[in-house]
């Protein structure tokens, strides 16, 4: 008599399970489901569990009480867009003429610069 492993047991009962369940329920009007009032679905990036964004490779689709859901987007797959200043390589600043300033995307794994135009200052 062959014996089987758990896991074994686990994906062969899973399959039958599934077989079952698909027969029985084959041809029946199942209604999607509706939320109560108060709960909210969103979609939230799988690796960060935070709200997906355009980025985001694998979305998940979660319910939440309205309120709890979590607000700041994935960290892991935004990539932040800054204005440059292309004299200085720096932040750009109001003083930073337009024609001087790009916009540009830093990945997550590139640090983006962190202080002002030296370049451009006010007029005195």
């Amino acid at each position: 008599m062959m014996m089987l492993t758990i896991l074994q047991q686990l994906k062969y009962g899973s399959s039958i399970k599934n077989k079952v369940l698909n027969q029985r329920y084959q041809n029946k009007n199942i209604p999607e489901f509706q939320p109560p009032d108060g709960i909210v679905q969103i979609s939230l990036c799988s690796d960060s569990l935070q709200p997906a964004t355009e980025q985001c490779p694998n979305v998940i689709r979660e319910y939440f009480i309205k309120g709890t859901e979590p607000k700041k987007n994935c960290n892991i797959h935004s990539d932040p867009t800054y204005k440059i200043c292309v004299d200085s390589y720096q932040l750009a600043t109001e003083y930073c003429p337009e024609d001087r300033v790009r916009e540009r995307t830093y990945h997550f794994f590139e640090p983006p610069p962190n202080i002002p135009c030296p370049v451009h200052s006010p007029p005195e």
